[in-house]
């Protein structure tokens, strides 16, 4: 490991691209405070070094931590998907993430609203962007009286507005890619994570001066890009999710220290008690409980448990999720404790009963 892990240092490392930026002050002094708070992220950084260089198909696993959602009703697949790929070792024979398999319907969908954004940005007319949307319309959405309707709710291009809207564009191109990257080859799956993990890479560049000025200049700026990054297109009602969102980017600047969530209103995030969502927050809570389980059982003395021993855990699943991770390797170390740290990092009370 380096003598001293600087702001340059971090921000170039795995570890840093599967976690939540540190606060402003605790990157200036980077490696005495933020580092030497947290020794599960010292525990990473060690372990990534002395990993160094990570194999291939191990840093396609980490494009895949990078992207592990909250603990909504789309992350045990992921976490599955993981655990597999960890399990097998082998670029050759790993899958990509479940979360990039998204139906053509809901991405034609998706592709619409983007072109919406996009004629927002450049002040376009509604029938201009209608016309643009022609191609990709499903026949049964009038895109004119959509495109108006989010004109009518963000008002003007300007100020924090066009960031946060430029933001939540940008992640939708991102899913775009991402899941046409993973449906180009379906019987070569390998190629697919090759492809994804690319596409990960351009987004990382092309996002990182938008964070920081998000969070620099919009009030709670920090979570608005924790709910814009929740918009996962295949999760029930994400497109009202997105709607609503759009309103209360409009409805920011009249409420300036309006938290996100109140402008939002979370009821209507995509549900956990949808149809194929959890039944109940309790539901949500026992997968949670039991990946980290799992996850602990598989790093045994590497780092101490962070899951609750006594909390109840679905048993069957958590032996299928087991029986993926297979036998503990140092490789496997890092990738495990890299998914419970991204894991337990996100686990507010509201993501991990499922919320959205």
């Amino acid at each position: 490991m380096p003598a001293a892990w600087n702001n340059k240092k971090y921000q170039a490392s795995l570890t840093s691209q599967c976690l939540q930026p540190p606060k402003e002050a605790e990157l200036q002094e980077l490696d005495t405070e933020y580092v030497k708070k947290d020794a599960e992220i010292l525990f990473l950084l060690k372990q990534e070094s002395s990993l160094a260089p990570l194999p291939d198909w191990a840093r396609q696993i980490v494009h895949q931590v990078a992207v592990l959602p909250a603990m909504g009703w789309a992350m045990p697949h992921c976490i599955e998907a993981i655990c597999q790929n960890i399990g097998v070792g082998d670029p050759e024979r790993a899958s990509p993430s479940a979360r990039y398999r998204i139906g053509p319907h809901r991405l034609g969908i998706l592709a619409d609203y983007a072109i919406c954004l996009e004629g927002w940005l450049k002040e376009h007319s509604p029938e201009t962007i209608s016309a643009r949307t022609s191609e990709n319309s499903l026949g049964w959405r009038d895109w004119e009286f959509i495109a108006r309707r989010i004109r009518n709710a963000l008002g003007a291009p300007e100020g924090n507005k066009t960031l946060l809207v430029r933001r939540l564009l940008a992640r939708m191109k991102f899913w775009l890619r991402a899941s046409k990257a993973a449906e180009e080859q379906p019987n070569q799956q390998a190629y697919a994570t090759r492809r994804i993990a690319e596409t990960n890479d351009d987004h990382r560049v092309e996002l990182g001066k938008l964070d920081r000025q998000i969070r620099q200049k919009v009030p709670h700026g920090q979570r608005w890009l924790e709910l814009i990054d929740s918009t996962w297109p295949g999760a029930t009602r994400i497109f009202h999710y997105i709607e609503r969102m759009l309103i209360a980017i409009g409805e920011m600047q009249a409420n300036p220290d309006a938290q996100p969530d109140e402008l939002i209103d979370v009821n209507l995030a995509p549900s956990a008690r949808s149809p194929g969502g959890f039944r109940s927050a309790e539901a949500g809570r026992r997968l949670y409980e039991t990946v980290l389980r799992v996850l602990d059982d598989y790093l045994d003395d590497a780092l101490p448990p962070a899951a609750d021993s006594k909390a109840p855990i679905d048993a069957k699943w958590g032996e299928r999720l087991a029986q993926r991770l297979g036998q503990q390797t140092p490789v496997g170390i890092y990738l495990t404790a890299l998914a419970r740290k991204r894991m337990t990092s996100q686990a507010t009370r509201s993501t991990v009963a499922g919320s959205r």
